[in-house]
C-alpha cells in the first residue's frame, strides 16, 4: 500500500508481508519542504512508474529502483502546481487535473500538454475528481461540468480534426458506409439521402464549427454551427 500524507510529511509504503512501513519525501534534502512533501494524489502507470501529486510543487516522477525523482512543474506546462487527480490511460499516459484545469503527459516523451476543457475550481484545495472506468474510459467532474474522455480516440499534435461519417441513408434507410473512401452509387429515384457527421476532437472540450457543400448543387458552404 501506498499511502500520502499532508502538513508535508511525505509518503510511505506498507509492506504486507512483512508489516513494516518505509518512507519517503520527493525532496530528501530538504524534508522541510511542506509543498513537496504534501503529497495529493500517488498513481502507477502501466511501465511501473510512480507519479506523485502534490500540495503547490506540481508532479513527481518516482523511481522505487532508484529513489529517484523527476519534478514538472509549471515551467514544464502544467496549468497549475496544485494537483487534484492523476489517472494513467492504458498506454501509460497521464490525464493530470489540477486546480487551474487539465494537463496530459505523453508516456515516453513525458511532454505536457493543456487542454481546452473548462475544469477550474475557485480555490487550491484539494478536490479528488478523477476516476477510470472498466471500459478505459476516464472521468472528471468540477462543480456542474462532467467530462467523459475516450483516451483511445485521442490524438496529441493534431490541430484539425478528424472528421467521420457514421451514418448514410438512402429515402431513410440505412446504408452500409465503409469511409470516405468508400464509393456508393445510386439511380435517379434514389434522390433523397442523408448522412451524419462528427469530428474526432483533440482536446475534448474543444469546440467544433462545421460547413458543408454538395458540388455541382450548393455555390457556397451551408454553415450549420455545431450541428
Amino acid at each position: 500500500l501506498w499511502i500520502g500524507y499532508n502538513g508535508g510529511s511525505g509518503f510511505s509504503k506498507f509492506d504486507q508481508t512483512t508489516n513494516q512501513f518505509s518512507h519517503f519525501h520527493p525532496l530528501s534534502s530538504d524534508k522541510s519542504a511542506i509543498a513537496a512533501g504534501t503529497i495529493t494524489a500517488i498513481a502507477k502507470d502501466i511501465r511501473a512508474h510512480f507519479w506523485l501529486g502534490t500540495f503547490g510543487n506540481g508532479i513527481f516522477l518516482f523511481d522505487h529502483a532508484s529513489s529517484t525523482y523527476t519534478n514538472f512543474q509549471q515551467d514544464e506546462g502544467l496549468r497549475c502546481n496544485y494537483i487534484n487527480s492523476i489517472i494513467p490511460d492504458d498506454e501509460g499516459n497521464l490525464w493530470i487535473s489540477t486546480a487551474d484545469g487539465m494537463n496530459y503527459l505523453q508516456s515516453g516523451t513525458h511532454a505536457i500538454s493543456r487542454l481546452d476543457m473548462d475544469l477550474v475550481f475557485r480555490s487550491n484545495g484539494v478536490v479528488k475528481n478523477g476516476l477510470k472506468g472498466i471500459d478505459g474510459h476516464i472521468y472528471f467532474f468540477c462543480y456542474n461540468a462532467f467530462v467523459e474522455i475516450d483516451p483511445s480516440a485521442y490524438q496529441p499534435g493534431v490541430s484539425f480534426p478528424q472528421m467521420v461519417i457514421s451514418s448514410f441513408r438512402v429515402l431513410n434507410q440505412e446504408i452500409p458506409f465503409a469511409g470516405v473512401d468508400h464509393t456508393i452509387n445510386l439511380t435517379h429515384h434514389q434522390n433523397f439521402f442523408s448522412f451524419e457527421y462528427s469530428a474526432l476532437k483533440t482536446q475534448p472540450g474543444k469546440r467544433v464549427h462545421y460547413a458543408y457543400r454538395l458540388i455541382g448543387l450548393d455555390k457556397n458552404w451551408n454553415d450549420v454551427g455545431e450541428k
